[in-house]
């Protein structure tokens, strides 16, 4: 098991014994987490819940999700902005075509975004 889909507590433990997660989650919470130390779990200064907490809300683009961590299922503007923008020119080349051309055209299948579940 990666740990990959676990939940809280397995994903933390998993990231806790795998050197190279560890470093990733100290860097992740000095940049993105106000300096938080890590050690300071140790130090009882915080409480496993809360270091859980701090994992999921990380960016997409920190050091844990680049490595497939933490981030996973959500996306950052810039995605949303291509998205949106390949959705876009999809419909404007469906309506192009549907004003100017003799044949029927399918109506194109829009991006399916992972954070949104309801799509019109």
């Amino acid at each position: 098991v990666d740990g990959r889909g676990a939940g809280g507590i397995q994903l933390l433990i998993h990231i806790l014994n795998d050197d190279e997660l560890y470093g990733c989650l100290e860097f992740d919470l000095q940049s993105y987490c106000s300096g938080v130390d890590l050690a300071g779990l140790w130090q009882h200064k915080f409480s496993v819940r809360k270091l859980i907490m701090w994992i999921r809300h990380l960016p997409t683009h920190s050091a844990l999700a680049s490595r497939g961590f933490a981030g996973d299922d959500r996306w950052g503007a810039k995605e949303h902005i291509a998205a949106t923008t390949a959705d876009y020119l999809q419909l404007l080349n469906y309506h192009f075509v549907c004003a100017n051309g003799r044949k029927e055209v399918e109506k194109p299948v829009l991006i399916t975004r992972p954070d949104m579940t309801l799509r019109v």
